[in-house]
């Protein structure tokens, strides 16, 4: 007889709340401000909320301590001696791809707010701090996100192993049918450039319209919000953008009916009028963004809207991965599962949005003569490893991208502007947790990057180390710079060059920066270069987080 609240169920759940209390007891802030007063104001509030934390006076000691000690969220000032605290963020972005960061600033500006969009911050306070209690909430609200992202690479590295234990007939199938799952759910997204404007009678946002129109975006109008309320539905709308002087008061309210009809629909909103409270109140309630009306550049508004949507793309593919393993792990073979079972998870691991979703609508099994058509079509398997890695990967938080490092095609997606070369050398790579180095081929380089042929794989993101040789007007030289995995390929039907590692160099020296563009430009006119990904190589046709 099938339990509703199995045995087998309760240990996992248990076990992984266990490792979700460790990673909240191993959490570490770092309070990076020149101002002492302020330091030990953070410093007491942090204690009050049983949160470890070390305080520096500059940017410098601040990366120093970043790089030998392990923290999960850095509180810095605005302005620091000798550099911003939006530079100091973009620096440890670059560094630890993984950390959090909350600024503080004296009357922060539309400006900075509109920034801290940009760089995904996790919140600004404005100085002088509100009471104890809200900074203290704040506090421990951004915290708990830091430790969703972890729990959740940490729980999809956990389904994944249990896959690959399962029996191999029984593998065979589950594989199959998420691999089946995944792929059709991602063609449902489309390009996923739907946005919905609400221009109010008014002819403010209509400039947004045709900007995004002319942009290649799937672009609707309507008058009132209520309005896009109806609209949402049923349609597959990740962005809706409104005035702010023509919505309520409360975007927090409006965000929920919003979400109420699609829970994982985006809210951005526009003000004629730069005001830093509305700015504060908008990056505060978790909305997409804030525009300051009308913008200064239409391309760069553009570029924005263009990573709202493919950030909300992936965080549709990432919680459909997690709602199709929790359903291949539990409802399965436990058909009496409480609904609860699915919030619980939800919770545990901090996919807020997805527990709308009811167990109800996850139960959609694959028939026999579907799964037998499918199996006959698919390689078992490679859908989901690709899924599966590059979200590791997402959840992991990656570094925003770099505008400047992209253009758009003419579809609205994005590509690499990087010309790269063949070459054949040696490179020797170090990942940085790794006190040895793997010798291996060169593929290709570009100045973004290159690719590593080797079937020593690794995991994207993954922070090392490389060198290689490279050779110009009868001279050597000898290059070393800090990189990081991009993409992985697996076999040659994800790269001409065969299986390896595409890699994005991270702020390389000058110097060779310089080498690189001088060499690149010299041989493109013996080898014919195309455009490629920063990362180095061709990166798969059908990436499955593109």
């Amino acid at each position: 007889m099938v339990q509703s609240r199995p045995v087998l169920l309760e240990a996992q759940q248990a076990e992984w709340s266990r490792h979700r209390a460790r990673l909240e007891r191993e959490v570490r802030v770092l309070v990076v401000d020149g101002d002492p007063a302020l330091r030990k104001v953070l410093d007491d509030l942090l204690y009050r909320c049983r949160i470890p934390s070390r305080s520096v006076g500059s940017a410098e000691l601040a990366l120093e301590l970043a790089g030998r000690e392990h923290y999960a969220l850095v509180i810095a000032a605005d302005q620091l001696p000798g550099m911003t605290g939006l530079a100091l963020t973009r620096q440890l972005r670059v560094n630890y791809p993984q950390l959090d960061v909350i600024l503080t600033a004296h009357a922060p500006s539309v400006d900075l707010v509109t920034h801290a969009f940009d760089l995904r911050l996790l919140d600004l306070l404005p100085v002088p701090l509100d009471s104890a209690e809200r900074v203290m909430e704040r506090l421990k609200l951004a915290v708990g996100r830091n430790v969703d992202r972890r729990m959740q690479t940490y729980v999809l590295n956990e389904l994944r192993n249990t896959l690959e234990e399962l029996d191999p007939e029984v593998r065979l199938r589950t594989t199959t049918e998420l691999d089946r799952r995944l792929s059709a759910f991602k063609d449902s997204l489309g390009a996923f450039d739907r946005v919905l404007v609400v221009e109010a009678n008014r002819d403010d946002l209509r400039i947004l319209s045709e900007n995004l129109l002319l942009a290649g975006f799937h672009v609707e109008t309507v008058d009132a919000f209520e309005e896009a309320l109806t609209r949402v539905a049923g349609q597959d709308v990740c962005l809706v953008v409104a005035m702010a002087e023509a919505v309520p008061d409360d975007m927090v309210e409006l965000q929920r009916r919003l979400r109420a009809v699609d829970p994982r629909g985006e809210l951005a909103v526009a003000s004629l009028h730069a005001q830093p409270e509305i700015a504060l109140r908008a990056l505060r309630d978790g909305l997409a963004y804030y525009l300051a009306w009308p913008p200064a550049s239409a391309s760069m508004l553009v570029l924005r809207i263009r990573d709202i949507l493919r950030r909300g793309r992936r965080e549709r593919l990432v919680e459909n991965l997690f709602l199709e393993l929790y359903r291949e792990t539990y409802l399965a073979h436990q058909p009496n599962l409480s609904p609860d079972h699915f919030s619980d998870f939800c919770t545990l691991i901090g996919l807020q949005r997805a527990k709308a979703m009811t167990v109800e609508a996850l139960r959609s099994p694959l028939g026999d003569d579907d799964l037998a058509e499918y199996v006959a079509d698919a390689t078992t398997g490679d859908y989901l490893d690709d899924v599966l890695s590059d979200v590791v990967v997402h959840v992991a938080e990656e570094t925003p991208a770099d505008a400047s490092a992209t253009s758009a095609t003419e579809d609205g997606s994005e590509r690499r502007v990087h010309l790269r070369i063949p070459e054949s050398h040696f490179v020797r790579f170090r990942p940085k947790a790794s006190p040895a180095a793997t010798l291996a081929y060169m593929g290709d380089l570009s100045q973004g990057g290159l690719f590593i042929r080797t079937p020593e794989l690794l995991t994207p993101g993954t922070l090392m180390e490389v060198d290689f040789r490279l050779e110009h007007d009868g001279q050597g030289y000898v290059v070393r710079c800090r990189a990081q995995v991009a993409w992985v390929a697996r076999n040659d039907r994800q790269s001409t060059l065969g299986p390896g590692l595409g890699i994005k160099f991270l702020a390389p020296p000058d110097d060779v920066r310089a080498l690189l563009s001088t060499v690149i430009e010299h041989r493109t006119g013996e080898f014919q270069a195309v455009e490629g990904s920063e990362a180095g190589g061709e990166p798969p046709d059908e990436s499955p987080l593109q």
